[in-house]
């Protein structure tokens, strides 16, 4: 019974480290071209500075992509928040609305 688990589980941790691993929102080819081995920083003759400005750029439009994408969860969740609060307020006055018809 171990056995037929560790597998799945196994399978189930690479996926994800893989996942983890690439920036979001972007190709592996894009992540690839700015971690090149050290025979493609010498092909491409590419200084450590400018390289480092490669990758510094690529970092800042990372932040950037994820920064956006945060905004727009954080403006979701408050938007059903107002919607819930506001579902909720309308359920309110409806039952008072029937209590008080209720009474009459």
């Amino acid at each position: 019974m171990h056995k037929r688990f560790c597998v799945p589980a196994a399978l189930l941790l690479l996926l994800v480290c893989t996942v983890s691993l690439t920036p979001a929102g972007s190709t592996q080819e894009e992540y690839d071209d700015y971690y090149l081995d050290e025979e493609d920083y010498k092909e491409d003759g590419l200084s450590s500075k400018e390289r480092a400005s490669q990758q510094q750029h690529f970092l800042d439009q990372e932040s950037l992509h994820l920064q956006a994408h945060g905004e727009k969860a954080e403006a979701l969740v408050e938007r059903a928040a107002d919607g819930y609060a506001e579902t909720e307020e309308q359920q309110l006055q409806q039952q008072q609305q029937q209590q008080q018809q209720q009474w009459q």
